[in-house]
């Protein structure tokens, strides 16, 4: 079998390179297409990883058998980017489009909710499959007639590699923020397309004409799928966006512009075109300064700004007061200044909440914690050391206000936070609202009653001394800590008691 010349040995690894990076990509981007009906649990990154790794799997084994073949000999490699690009364009966007459809307004059963999701795994992980049969084929090819087979299979895998990081790192910080999902997906195939093209017209045995035709037929297949599907899942969206952390959702109405993050069925953050005060996570947010001493003066720290929802309603009612906001997401803040009319002048920090508060000097009055985006919060804002950082930065009397998520009468997941809010904190209330949140309010203070600072807040503050009790952790309750994630399980079992809850209503 005779030495590949040095033109083969560049495009084989330029090949090698494409795959790791279009592979790494795509996996980015499967997980941002799942969001907004699977989530983005800990589980459901999992279920992507899983899949990818079994699709790299399954195409290593179909391609080792290709390469034994004598396919990668004979330059049958070179379509293998164009198969993928194929695959790609039938699949991934067309089932995101129907997970769309199926999704819209449409409680699904558990059973349904699992072969959804394991099925959108095999979907969007087959253009990987395709593209994993290619390095058995490039390795044997780039190692025909040589003695240094280790070494050429070592380039083959250091230079995939390096692909995947490229891969990742674009995604990431490129193509989904800017783009957005479904120009990404095309991205990819229109890049995986050239890289064929490059294959057959730049080879030592180019394809010829019949080549050319073939490639550039594919890639009118591929281009021809765009008008149709390139739409948003999320049709009844006014406007919908990518982040580098999350897919944005806006919906408007008569009485509301509301802000959706990756889910479109739970709101995130809300301007209100009356200024009607109402009974909701928001405005009961406006008891924090109520239960002071002093009343709406002083400093509010608001950890998970989002779109400023609470911050504006903070102005408007406490106007006195100095705001401060940590938001991770740069994109929730600009959308909430320009769709969702925040003007509240708040002094916002892009970062981690948590990290944020290892960095802060100041100490405020007020802190409102909402890093909750129903039903998931980050496991380490539920712990004992996160509420150690809390006090750190709270004035003497300050209170802490605590939004967290339960179904009905299963407080499992809010009583675990309380518990763990009461070994630092000697004062906690909880106040449950609706089926689904619950508020907690902390403080070194008696926090048993408030008053309103206004008569127009009055129905809060009626609400809050009706059905707000003390909370008393019971002997050997577990205090929730940074070195035992059990937020995320605690939800899936409540997930799956609403599901079933649901299936048999």
């Amino acid at each position: 079998m005779e030495i590949q010349s040095p033109n083969t040995r560049r495009l084989g690894y330029l090949t090698a390179f494409a795959a790791g990076a279009v592979g790494l990509a795509l996996e980015i981007i499967a997980g941002r297409l799942m969001a907004p009906f699977f989530g983005q649990s800990l589980v459901v990154w999992a279920g992507v990883i899983s899949a990818v790794l079994l699709a790299v799997t399954a195409g290593s084994l179909v391609g080792g058998r290709m390469a034994d073949g004598g396919f990668a000999v004979r330059g049958g490699y070179r379509y293998i980017p164009l198969a993928a690009a194929l695959v790609a364009s039938v699949t991934v966007i067309p089932f995101y489009r129907l997970l769309g459809v199926i999704f819209s307004g449409h409680t699904l059963s558990l059973a349904l909710f699992t072969a959804l999701l394991l099925l959108a795994l095999g979907v969007f992980s087959l253009p990987v499959l395709v593209l994993a049969t290619l390095l058995p084929m490039i390795t044997r090819m780039l190692s025909a007639g040589r003695t240094d087979t280790g070494t050429v299979i070592g380039r083959v895998y250091a230079v995939n590699t390096l692909g995947s990081i490229a891969g990742a790192v674009s995604a990431a910080l490129l193509l989904v923020p800017l783009a957005g999902l479904t120009w990404s997906v095309y991205i990819v195939e229109s890049s995986l397309t050239l890289v064929s093209a490059v294959l057959v017209l730049a080879g030592d045995r180019p394809g010829g004409i019949a080549s050319a035709l073939l490639v550039s037929a594919a890639a009118a297949v591929v281009l021809s799928i765009i008008p149709w599907s390139c739409g948003d899942a999320a049709d009844s969206a006014a406007l919908s966006f990518d982040t580098p952390y999350n897919r944005v959702m806006i919906y408007r109405d008569a009485d509301t512009i509301a802000l959706s993050v990756n889910d479109p069925h739970f709101v995130q953050s809300i301007q209100y075109l009356d200024d009607e005060v109402r009974l909701d996570v928001w405005h009961l947010y406006l008891l924090g300064p109520a239960l002071l001493e002093h009343g709406g003066t002083g400093r509010a720290l608001f950890l998970g700004y989002g779109a400023g929802t609470a911050a504006t309603l903070y102005r408007r009612h406490y106007p006195a007061m100095d705001l401060t906001g940590i938001e991770l997401d740069p994109g929730m803040v600009r959308a909430g200044r320009k769709y969702l009319g925040d003007r509240s002048g708040a002094r916002v920090i892009i970062g981690d909440a948590r990290s944020a508060l290892c960095v802060l000097s100041e100490r405020f009055d007020v802190i409102v914690s909402d890093v909750f985006r129903f039903p998931y919060m980050p496991h380490h804002t539920a712990t004992v050391e996160y509420f150690r950082l809390i006090r750190g930065r709270l004035a003497r009397d300050g209170v802490l206000v605590y939004n967290c998520g339960r179904y009905d009468e299963d407080d499992t997941l809010s009583r675990g936070i309380a518990r763990s809010i009461a070994a630092v904190f000697p004062h906690v209330q909880v106040l449950p609202l609706g089926r689904f949140n619950t508020m907690i309010f902390a403080s070194r203070r008696s926090l048993a009653a408030v008053r309103p600072p206004s008569p127009r807040m009055a129905p809060l503050a009626v609400y809050y001394n009706a059905r707000s009790r003390p909370f008393t952790p019971e002997r050997g309750g577990e205090i929730f800590r940074d070195d035992r994630p059990v937020t995320e399980h605690l939800v899936h079992i409540m997930g799956m008691r609403y599901m079933i809850d649901e299936a048999f209503r």
